[in-house]
């Protein structure tokens, strides 16, 4: 501090006052920064819900599509170029592999419906999961390889 003689010195109330202001601001720095951390969190979690809907949407379009497909041998030009840009990889590598697929049996396109729609549902729990995980949630009945532990 200032020596006792000196003409500027502080009072003990402007001191207070200087370090509570700090402390306030400091305070309201803080609460600023994890209200827009929050914000940030909200608007992903929004995104991820319209952009799972969407998708739920898609993957009934695509499934009519696919089956309209499965009948006539081919997929329209619509239907390829949504599989090539729109679909997630899991989902064009099934609907792919049934195109591909010399045997056009019933039953060998039921199986490939079936593969395509599991990789559609797969799209959707990922999804789902990355919304948990961000809200902190955890899944009841989550699978795990055999022989791993449950982690905490």
């Amino acid at each position: 501090m200032l020596e006792p003689n000196s003409s500027w010195q502080l009072s003990d109330a402007l001191l207070g006052a200087i370090i509570g202001g700090g402390i306030g601001i400091a305070g309201s720095v803080i609460t600023a920064m994890f209200q827009h951390r929050q914000w940030k969190r909200e608007r992903l979690l929004e995104h991820l819900r319209r952009q799972r809907v969407e998708l739920a949407e898609f993957f009934a379009s695509m499934i009519k599509k696919t089956e309209d497909g499965m009948k006539d041998g081919q997929l329209s030009v619509d239907a390829m170029t949504d599989v090539y840009l729109l679909c997630p990889s899991k989902v064009r590598v099934a609907i792919v592999n049934m195109i591909r697929e010399p045997d056009r049996s019933p039953q060998r396109l039921k199986d490939h419906s079936l593969e395509i729609q599991i990789a559609m549902k797969e799209s959707l729990r990922d999804l789902d999961r990355r919304m948990d995980r961000i809200l902190g949630l955890r899944r009841v009945g989550k699978r795990r390889p055999p022989g791993q532990a449950a982690s905490r």
